[in-house]
């Protein structure tokens, strides 16, 4: 009675977890390929059937484009590994299924010895996922080191180039820039590495600062308030913001640029 009602209830979510997902599944030979897999995984007594199974609903799911469910398959399927290698190629998957769904942290996270990589004959494939992952994920200093991991000492010249690399980027910071043209308009743009906007934004509100101070020192207050005081409040506030937003433009070219970078090497190092 237990095993129909365990049966039962794997059938239900299977068939719920399909109706969310239709957008993803085109056919439905998929859908009933799954389920057949899922009620076979729950019949079997042995562990090499189970990892089979379990192997072939992740196959699905990855070729779906459905990675969080592959690798969910692939978390179950490690209870049943029966050897090393059997290891290692679930331990390929997952990180295949991380860089898939651009997860580069986990995938980079994922550590396979160089013995265990050559079993499978999975070597390039890994090395360019690492790496690759290494750099997505912003961890040059680690990418830096697999790289002239990967260099004989007879490659002087890339490990020239390796060690050339630079690990950091020119950060500027949005808060400093926004403090900068808070103290003195322009200031903050200039920081960012847009001096020509710093000067211009600088010379628009001086000129309104003393377009203000010449209308109130003539007497006309009205026309002081409206056409000095209430635009140079908005082109204040609105340096300001543009500070911040020219400042995060910048390390968002610094990244892209270092990765470019890292890319060229990674590139040359595993043609």
């Amino acid at each position: 009675m237990n095993s129909i009602m365990k049966y039962l209830i794997i059938t239900i979510l299977t068939l719920i977890s399909f109706q969310i997902n239709a957008q993803w599944v085109a056919d439905t030979s998929f859908a009933t390929k799954l389920l057949s897999l899922e009620l076979r995984f729950w019949k079997s007594t042995n562990d090499s059937t189970k990892l089979a199974v379990l192997s072939d609903k992740a196959n699905i799911y990855k070729s779906l484009r459905m990675y969080e469910q592959a690798l969910m398959e692939l978390e179950r399927a490690e209870k049943y590994c029966i050897d090393q290698r059997t290891i290692t190629l679930i331990r390929y998957e997952e990180m295949l299924n991380y860089f898939l769904s651009n997860k580069y942290s986990y995938s980079g996270d994922i550590v396979i010895s160089l013995p265990e990589i050559e079993e499978i004959h999975k070597k390039q494939e890994y090395y360019l996922m690492k790496l690759q992952s290494l750099n997505e994920a912003e961890k040059w200093e680690q990418c830096k080191q697999e790289l002239l991991l990967l260099c004989s000492n007879s490659d002087s010249s890339k490990i020239k180039l390796i060690q050339q690399l630079p690990v950091i980027y020119n950060y500027k910071s949005p808060e400093d820039c926004k403090r900068l043209s808070a103290f003195l308009p322009g200031l903050g743009e200039i920081k960012a590495g847009y001096p020509l906007k710093g000067i211009t934004s600088f010379l628009i509100q001086s000129g309104l600062i003393v377009f203000t101070g010449y209308n109130f020192y003539a007497g006309f207050y009205l026309t002081g308030t409206i056409s000095g005081s209430i635009p140079f409040l908005k082109f204040y506030g609105g340096g300001k913001r543009l500070s911040e937003r020219l400042a995060e433009r910048h390390n968002e070219e610094e990244k892209k640029n270092l990765k470019k970078k890292y890319n060229q090497i990674i590139n040359k190092v595993l043609p």
